[in-house]
């Protein structure tokens, strides 16, 4: 990678990032849209700039695609 590249990611990826767990429903059913709505509000009002949605916290192997591009689509 240039350096000019590698400053952009820098200066892209500066600040606090969070990978934000999916909430489930209670009978674990399907993917708590609401509840990850919330989350994410919480999140960024609390000063979050990076969201990792789907990323290192477990419960991406469970969700299928069409649960995974809706938790993205959310976030995003």
């Amino acid at each position: 990678m240039t350096d000019s590249a590698t400053e952009h990611f820098r200066t892209a990826l500066h600040g606090v990032g969070v990978t934000p767990a999916t909430p489930f429903t209670e009978d674990l059913a399907a993917v708590d849209l609401d509840g990850l709505r919330r989350n994410i509000e919480f999140l960024v009002e609390a000063g979050a700039t990076l969201l990792y949605p789907c990323g290192n916290t477990g419960e991406v192997a469970a969700l299928s695609l069409d649960e995974w591009t809706d938790v993205v689509r959310v976030t995003v």
